[in-house]
């Protein structure tokens, strides 16, 4: 989604140099939007690894698995 965003804000203001229309377009405010939106959920999915890492640690469970007892 970041890439997209860049991507779309880095055409729009090629055609406003080319075109020399330099007004606040609806697709600038499209692309902030979408790269913003990026970069929070790229920030939510790593708070969400984190978190579950948590929550597997604190279950306390063996690392490992025993086969059989003697």
């Amino acid at each position: 989604m970041c890439s997209i965003g860049l991507i779309l804000l880095i055409v729009d203001i090629f055609n406003s140099i080319v075109t020399k229309y330099s007004a606040m377009s609806w697709a600038s405010l499209l692309s902030i939007i979408i790269f913003v939106g990026g970069i929070m959920m790229s920030g939510i999915g790593t708070l969400g690894l984190y978190i579950s890492k948590i929550y597997t640690e604190t279950k306390k469970r063996q690392v490992y698995i025993i086969k059989e007892e003697k």
